[in-house]
């Protein structure tokens, strides 16, 4: 029984909360954690604590939602008429209906883990299969327990695929709820430094990332980087014998051979289990192609093979703030290209993103490089070493924002601000007509404020456009002045 009423979930989660009983057969529509969206027979699990969290409350039940909450307020709350469900504590409520739907949900569950990426391939993965299917998966970045639970609640009758974004963020933060989600298959990808901070030692780290191949079901099929593999290997851990293993990288059993960014599609040569491929999607970067392969090595188990994929995958729109790319007029005679690429940060994603800017040919390239967070105790040491990749040379400007890469050694082409606010009164002297802006860092940094800011001051903004436009442009000027 997937679909369930109020009566259902008493039953299933063994509390003794108090309802009216006229309720008890309400059929609840959807489950959420946020009240936008909500709508009459939904219920609402209000989560968050404090006085002004009460505001949800209201909002949830002008939309005519239940809610389920642990206020000491509403514990002696009057049943007649009320859709206000008091509970000691509502996590144990989430958790135990989250256990029970998986318990008797028999289709594919897919979860996906790593320091980079994830969103992405969750992302491509949930559009392509919701195309002849119905998905259940984690909203935006909702990749700790609650929004893994939440979504788990939300698998019905129609549902044939979950597809869970997992993070991890400290020791327990992803071994426990995934032994609830409980696979059947587990995506690994690269494993960085991205929160090391937060684990006693980089072996906990990768062990807690690694609880994804635990939890597989039987059988369960793992697709992992092959550097990760190689990284478990050395560290003597074991995956299981009834486990399939599908490794993706140099010498694995899919191998990426070559990246293609084109004027209208991007595609990637890969091997195949010795099979030779050829993946396309709509103009991305040198990330979202890795990211098709691993989306692609997925759909595969499910019967798609890649002429279906380049078909679907036709569809793809990357999510917000992953390389974004706009024409930005911000004052008279003085248009750019501003490529956001800031809503995380790492050391694998600095590098892509600096290869795939590689190729562009524009008159100028500015980029402004935020600090990379939660890297622990090598932070420093791992900020210079972004500073001293060659790569960089492309750029005439480079403006660095934060604490961290204060305290590195800078090349002359490099400015240091201590915060984006800093930066912004300064801004004018630094783009020109006609250059590309490229922003990077850890969404802490905020460089958001910076995009807001265009958004704002800006004669016009042109978005989601084809980033080979401007190249067309410069090469098509530059001939002329040759001419």
């Amino acid at each position: 029984m997937l679909d369930l009423t109020l009566l259902d979930i008493l039953e299933i989660s063994k509390s003794s909360f108090k309802l009216d009983k006229k309720y008890y057969n309400n059929k609840i529509s959807k489950f959420s954690i946020h009240v936008d969206n909500l709508s009459t027979n939904d219920l609402y699990f209000h989560w968050r604590v404090g006085e002004e969290s009460l505001l949800f409350i209201d909002k949830a039940l002008k939309k005519g939602a239940f809610v389920i909450t642990s206020e000491e307020k509403y514990k002696k709350i009057e049943l007649d008429g009320s859709k206000i469900i008091y509970v000691p504590s509502v996590k144990k409520i989430l958790l135990k209906l989250a256990q029970y739907k998986r318990s008797v949900f028999d289709g594919e569950v897919v979860a996906i883990t790593g320091s980079v990426g994830k969103s992405s391939i969750k992302n491509m993965l949930s559009m392509i299969l919701s195309m002849n299917a119905h998905v259940i998966y984690t909203v935006g970045n909702e990749n700790a327990w609650l929004g893994i639970y939440c979504a788990l609640c939300n698998i019905n009758q129609k549902t044939k695929y979950v597809v869970l974004e997992t993070g991890a963020s400290g020791l327990g933060t992803l071994s426990t709820p995934i032994k609830v989600v409980s696979p059947t298959i587990s995506v690994l990808l690269d494993i960085n430094f991205s929160h090391q901070g937060k684990y006693p030692t980089i072996e906990d780290l990768i062990f807690e990332k690694a609880s994804i191949i635990g939890a597989l079901r039987l059988k369960g099929k793992l697709i992992i980087s092959y550097n990760t593999l190689n990284m478990l290997r050395n560290l003597k851990y074991v995956i299981r014998e009834d486990i399939h293993v599908i490794s993706i990288g140099d010498g694995a059993d899919i191998s990426i051979l070559r990246n293609n960014l084109g004027k209208r599609n991007s595609t990637v040569d890969v091997s195949f289990h010795g099979e030779l491929v050829k993946l396309k999607i709509p103009q991305g970067n040198i990330a979202d192609l890795i990211n098709a392969v691993y989306v692609f090595a997925v759909l595969n188990n499910f019967g798609i093979n890649f002429i279906k994929f380049n078909a679907l995958s036709s569809f793809y729109r990357p999510l917000p703030r992953r390389f974004d790319r706009s024409r930005i007029g911000y004052k008279e005679n003085l248009t750019f290209e501003l490529i956001d690429d800031a809503y995380n940060s790492s050391p694998i994603s600095i590098q892509s993103l600096l290869e795939s800017i590689e190729i562009r040919e524009v008159q100028e390239k500015i980029l402004i490089l935020g600090d990379m967070l939660e890297l622990g105790m090598d932070s420093v040491k791992l900020h210079q070493s972004i500073l001293e990749n060659q790569l960089l040379n492309q750029f005439s400007k480079i403006i660095l924002i934060g604490e961290i890469f204060s305290q590195c050694e800078k090349s002359d082409a490099m400015q240091s601000f201590l915060n984006v606010d800093q930066f912004i009164g300064s801004i004018n002297d630094y783009i020109s007509d006609g250059c590309l802006l490229v922003l990077k860092a850890s969404h802490g940094i905020n460089l958001y404020k910076l995009r807001n800011f265009f958004d704002k001051e800006a004669i016009s903004v042109q978005k989601n456009i084809d980033w080979f436009v401007e190249d067309e442009a410069y090469n098509l000027h530059s001939k002329q002045n040759t001419i």
